[in-house]
């Protein structure tokens, strides 16, 4: 798992311009160690191992190594207890989708009223919920060169929409041919930080025109399923639709079909929106974080240094001394990531509700 845009360089190695601190480093690993966007250091831990006490330039390549492989996996872990915290306090209200959207079967081939074919997902309510599409089929009655099949992001209820990826595909007579690259990027069903909450329905389209072409008439319903009781209708509503342009989203006629295409996707809640949000708006939880990880990266670099073969080239301090403080750090960071979770407000992302257990109170304030 990646880390979440918000932590990253969320904490920094050192600050210092100290030639016997940064001496043994290049211009990039120096330029790494400082980046801090809260400000925060490992270096000003106090107690903890840092590149100020080591005690000769040579030290500081190793160490370097070192201190940001700590921070590397304090920040990650921060980021997988907490989301663990949060699903140990509430449960999710969605169901992960991981499925087909389009039946592989037909029967015949679909009339065409509109030159544009398209099937339309738009999200049922606002939620943190991201659609991602691992794989594209199409199936046309005839071959078409170089088909165009676009991805479209479109604001509900507006009717311009934005190219978010496009694709190229040789269609065989009546054969299942598999789009090419079909790699969009993760595709969110809602956009607060770009739309002002506004949620986002997506378009999968291609335009026949100047083609006697015709897609098959695969039903976007499953062959198992209750009828309109589709198995992503906790996320959104699927419709087929044929348009008369990709310039304009209005004017369509929406129907059951799948239009020929065949969608490998996957629904489900993303955490890093919830996160990233709640770290944006809520500055008690943004300096938490950044504490939370400063401990945890502290911790770390601790083991580091005692499980190197020469131990005294890093630090003065007995191996006792350096243990209970990374027990201390420890205990610290957990201590945070408790708060956090009891903090960051679940009911924004519609994703979320509580456990019967789970009725402690949201705690306000800072804790660093």
């Amino acid at each position: 798992m990646s880390i979440m845009t918000c932590l990253k360089n969320i904490i920094g190695v050192t600050n210092s311009d100290c030639a016997c601190i940064t001496g043994g480093l290049t211009s990039d690993q120096t330029a790494d160690v400082k980046k801090s966007v809260s400000g925060l250091y490992m270096d000003d831990v106090e107690g903890g191992v840092s590149m100020k006490g080591l005690g000769d330039v040579d030290s500081c390549l190793t160490f370097y190594q070192m201190a940001t492989r700590a921070r590397d996996n304090g920040t990650q872990r921060l980021q997988d207890d907490l989301i663990i915290a949060i699903s140990n306090r509430y449960k999710k209200n969605k169901n992960a989708f991981v499925g087909q959207i389009g039946r592989m079967s037909y029967a015949q081939s679909l009339g065409i009223a509109k030159p544009v074919q398209a099937i339309r997902m738009r999200p049922i309510d606002f939620s943190d919920a991201v659609l991602t599409i691992s794989r594209m089929t199409i199936i046309l009655n005839e071959v078409v060169t170089g088909l165009v099949v676009n991805i479209w992001r479109v604001p509900v209820d507006t009717v311009m929409g934005t190219l978010v990826n496009s694709f190229s595909v040789d269609t065989v007579a009546n054969g299942y041919v598999t789009i090419p690259d079909t790699a969009p990027p993760s595709l969110p069903l809602s956009l607060p930080f770009v739309y002002q909450n506004q949620m986002v329905e997506y378009w999968i389209t291609y335009d026949l025109t100047g083609q006697t072409a015709q897609p098959k008439d695969n039903q976007l319903e499953c062959a198992t399923c209750t009828k309109g009781v589709l198995p992503y209708s906790d996320y959104v509503q699927v419709y087929g639709a044929q348009l008369d342009s990709e310039t304009n989203f209005s004017g369509y006629n929406l129907d059951t079909y799948a239009h020929g295409l065949i969608l490998d996707a996957d629904i489900r809640c993303n955490n890093e929106e919830l996160v990233c949000r709640e770290y944006s708006e809520d500055d008690a939880i943004a300096i938490t974080m950044a504490y939370a990880a400063r401990f945890k990266a502290a911790e770390l670099l601790i083991e580091y240094v005692l499980g190197a073969p020469d131990i005294n080239r890093y630090t003065t301090m007995a191996r006792e001394y350096l243990w209970g403080k990374r027990n201390h750090f420890r205990a610290e960071y957990d201590a945070r990531v408790l708060y956090l979770a009891s903090t960051i407000d679940v009911t924004s992302s519609n994703c979320y509700v509580c456990r019967e257990t789970a009725n402690q109170p949201r705690v306000h304030g800072i804790l660093t």
